[in-house]
């Protein structure tokens, strides 16, 4: 079992994109990323016609809370045909 040390690592924030096939994740998660200052590069697997493969990602800090690294982690997956009919 790793051991941490919460007051040197950073506190992760998770943002996670799901929903049905071209419901707008990817394109929603480009533009949260065009809008994050220091935003690190966003990763993309796509596919045939540009669907995501695996998975979109980027990371953006987002400051610090008593000395300690916040950093927001955003990801799309890629719509499943199951959520199409919820």
């Amino acid at each position: 079992m790793p051991t941490t040390e919460p007051e040197v690592e950073p506190l992760v924030l998770r943002l996670v994109l799901v929903g049905p096939p071209m419901a707008g994740k990817s394109t929603a998660l480009a533009a949260l990323h065009a809008l994050s200052p220091g935003a690190g590069p966003l990763s993309r697997l796509e596919g045939e016609g540009g669907r995501t493969l695996f998975f979109d990602h980027f990371a953006a800090p987002l400051g610090e809370i008593d000395g300690r690294a916040v950093r927001l982690d955003c990801f799309a997956a890629p719509g499943l045909a199951l959520y199409a009919e919820t």
